[in-house]
């Protein structure tokens, strides 16, 4: 079943506990600005020291790798500045229900 994300971080933990399947997921709309190669590897690193502290680098690797060669991470903020105002649920069944709490902040 396709799935939609709200949150990078949280989406990645869930794929890495295997409550979710990589495969399944549609899209993640990120609050995250990963402009360059050099800021993604700053957020896993960051990440890696907190959200996804139990699994190995190449574990967290190669679900990263997967949702960027696959154009499943969405980053909003880049475009617009918009990011999640809150977030009840962390996944969804459809990009609309996603995107609902999106805010644009200047």
């Amino acid at each position: 079943m396709k799935t939609f994300g709200r949150s990078l971080s949280l989406c990645v933990s869930d794929i890495l506990r295997g409550y979710v399947k990589k495969e399944d997921v549609e899209i993640i709309v990120s609050s995250t600005a990963f402009a360059t190669e050099e800021m993604w590897q700053k957020g896993i690193k960051s990440y890696s020291e907190s959200y996804w502290i139990d699994f190995s680098e190449n574990k967290i690797s190669e679900v990263i790798s997967y949702l960027r060669k696959n154009g499943k991470i969405e980053q909003p903020c880049l475009v617009n500045g918009a990011m999640h105002s809150c977030c009840i649920t962390i996944w969804t069944d459809s990009y609309e229900e996603c995107v609902k709490t999106l805010t644009v902040n200047f």
